[in-house]
C-alpha cells in the first residue's frame, strides 16, 4: 500500500472518523494505535515495542474500555511483556477499544498522536507493515489502544458530553436523572444518565458494543458507538477532562 492510499483509507474510514476529530480537542491524551487485526495479540508487542520514543509512557498498566473477541488473549499477550491489569480505566496507562468495521479491509496498523499519523517508513515497523498488507484475509476487527503518560485521578466526573461527527452536540450534568435521544443516520441513539453515571441504553448499530459497555462515571472515561460517528465521554468540573483512546 502506498502513502497515499494509507492516509486515505485512515483519515476517511467511517470507525475513525470520529475518533481523530475527537483527538484533536483531548488535552491529556498520549496517541493512539489504530490495529486492523483479527489476532492484535499477535502483532502488539512489536508495536509496543517499537512505539516507545513516539508515545512515552510513564508506567505500565492497561485496562479494556469495552468488551474486545480476543479481551483474553490480549491480557495474556500484555501480562506476558510486564504489563499489569488496571482498578480502573482511567488508571491505565494503555486503553484498549474494539470497534467493529463496516466492511473487511486488509490487515494494517497506524499511530496517530495530536490529530497527525506517524510515518513509518524508514523504522523497523515498515517491515510488519509490509507482512500485514500481503495478508489475503481481511478483517473486520479495529483494535483502538489510547496511551495515557500520566493515568488520570480517577476522581467523579461532572458532566455527560456527547459528540457527533467531531462536534460537541450536548453537555449536561451527571447529577440529574434524564435520557436523551440524538438521531443517527441508522436510527436514534439513546443516552442515559442516573446516579452520577452515563451510558449508552439504545442504539441503532448492529453489534450493539457501545450499548454493552458498563456505565461510564470517572473523568476522561468514554463509550464509543463508530457506526454511528457518536463520542459520550465524561468530564470534570472544567469540561477539559477529556482522553480519547
Amino acid at each position: 500500500m502506498d502513502r497515499r492510499r494509507f492516509l486515505h483509507m485512515f483519515l476517511t474510514a467511517p470507525a475513525l472518523t470520529p475518533l481523530l476529530l475527537a483527538a484533536e480537542q483531548a488535552t491529556h491524551h498520549g496517541g493512539e494505535l489504530f490495529l486492523i487485526s483479527d489476532k492484535p495479540e499477535d502483532t502488539l508487542p512489536v508495536l509496543l515495542a517499537e512505539s516507545a520514543g513516539f508515545l512515552p509512557l510513564a508506567g505500565k498498566t492497561f485496562s479494556f474500555n469495552s468488551p474486545h473477541p480476543q479481551q483474553q488473549q490480549l491480557r495474556q499477550c500484555l501480562e506476558k511483556l510486564g504489563w499489569a491489569p488496571a482498578a480502573l480505566p482511567s488508571r491505565a496507562h494503555l486503553r484498549l477499544s474494539f470497534s467493529p468495521l463496516h466492511s473487511p479491509s486488509r490487515p494494517s496498523f497506524t499511530f496517530v498522536r495530536e490529530g497527525r499519523i506517524w510515518d513509518v517508513r524508514s523504522r523497523k515497523l515498515r517491515s510488519l507493515w509490509d507482512a500485514m498488507g500481503q495478508s489475503s484475509q481481511p478483517s473486520a476487527s479495529l483494535t483502538i489502544a489510547g496511551f495515557q503518560p500520566e493515568p488520570l485521578s480517577g476522581t467523579p466526573g461532572r458532566f455527560a458530553a456527547a459528540y457527533q461527527d467531531g462536534r460537541l452536540r450536548e453537555r449536561f450534568p451527571l447529577d440529574r436523572v434524564e435520557s436523551v435521544s440524538f438521531p443517527t443516520r441508522r436510527g436514534a441513539l439513546v443516552v442515559r444518565v442516573e446516579k452520577g453515571a452515563a451510558r449508552v441504553v439504545r442504539s441503532p448499530c448492529r453489534h450493539q458494543i457501545c450499548r454493552y459497555t458498563p456505565p461510564i462515571s470517572q473523568a476522561g472515561e468514554r463509550v464509543v458507538c463508530a457506526p454511528s460517528h457518536f463520542l459520550l465521554e465524561i468530564q470534570g468540573p472544567s469540561g477539559l477532562d477529556t482522553v480519547i483512546g
